[in-house]
């Protein structure tokens, strides 16, 4: 009888890719992609379409890696919150995981190499993957239950991706990209201390000091919506300034900026935990869909 080789089963590969969260992923090298685009402006095309590619791919694997720590970070809580999960179910080792996490993190960083070689600003995108990879460790392991600190880190994440692809780009930063990296950062940590108050009796129970166990409900809609208004203000230059050469731009991103403050009456300071989960879902669509109309945008003035 000839010797059978083992190949890992079928279920465990399954699990090492949910472990990696592709949407999440995914959206994340799309983001970053976008974010290139709108740095380049009318050059785009003449960026070659490798380094596009090397791009989406240090984001997608830089998120993979983050969401794989995660899931080996919350391994003994996942047995009772998530047991479904890769590691709690036993589809994969911990140590398999572990093993998973390190070549999603070599992978970023050959991905941040290659963008380096072809752009010639070695050793920036390798440092940035492992910065950011450090950064999203640490959040994992200690910062998500900092509170205010640990939310902040949520919008520098998303705000990263706008101030890489500026660097890259231009090898500096600039309004345009810098306006629409604030109006994220400030939006997606605003949104992030409203999510707190839905969960603060659980963080109450786990002593995790977010601002809504520090302050109560009230006080965590007012540092939120406080937080979400300094990222309004980050969209004046967009509004104001000839930066993305179309009029509707300003419109546009007048009206979504209404929207949202339209959001933050409509919550006051006492809503339900229902409202402020419909809130920060709306809040969402509204940051997606300026990015949306800008990619648009960008695209109807260079091609068409």
């Amino acid at each position: 009888m000839g010797t059978k080789v083992s190949t890992p089963p079928k279920d465990s590969l399954q699990a090492l890719f949910w472990m990696m969260r592709p949407l999440n992923s995914t959206t994340a090298g799309v983001a970053v992609i976008v974010a290139l685009h709108l740095a380049a402006g009318q050059v785009a095309p003449l960026i070659d379409p490798f380094t596009f590619l090397f791009v989406g791919m240090a984001a997608f694997f830089v998120t993979a890696h983050s969401m794989t720590h995660n899931d080996i970070v919350d391994y003994e809580i996942d047995k009772i919150n998530a047991p479904h999960r890769a590691l709690p179910s036993g589809k994969i080792t911990l140590s398999q995981g572990k093993a998973w996490a390190v070549l999603l993190a070599v992978i970023a960083i050959l991905s941040g190499l290659a963008i380096d070689l072809r752009v010639g600003l070695f050793p920036f995108s390798m440092f940035w993957a492992i910065l950011n990879m450090m950064i999203l460790d640490l959040y994992n392991l200690r910062l998500k239950q900092s509170g205010l600190f640990g939310n902040m880190i949520v919008g520098y994440v998303t705000a990263a991706l706008f101030i890489y692809a500026d660097i890259v780009v231009n090898k500096s930063l600039t309004v345009g990209s810098s306006s629409i990296g604030l109006y994220a950062f400030f939006l997606i940590w605003g949104r992030e201390v409203w999510k707190d108050v839905i969960d603060i009796e659980g963080d109450r129970a786990h002593d995790i000091k977010t601002i809504p166990v520090r302050f109560g409900k009230t006080g965590g809609m007012i540092v939120g919506s406080l937080i979400i208004f300094l990222g309004l203000l980050s969209t004046l230059p967009l509004i104001f300034l000839p930066i993305f050469g179309s009029l509707f731009i300003p419109i546009i991103l007048s009206v979504l900026d209404l929207i949202i403050i339209g959001i933050i009456l409509w919550l006051g300071t006492e809503p339900s935990n229902e409202m402020i989960y419909r809130g920060k879902l709306w809040l969402l669509r509204m940051l997606l869909l300026a990015l949306l109309v800008l990619a648009g945008n960008q695209f109807i003035v260079i091609y068409l």
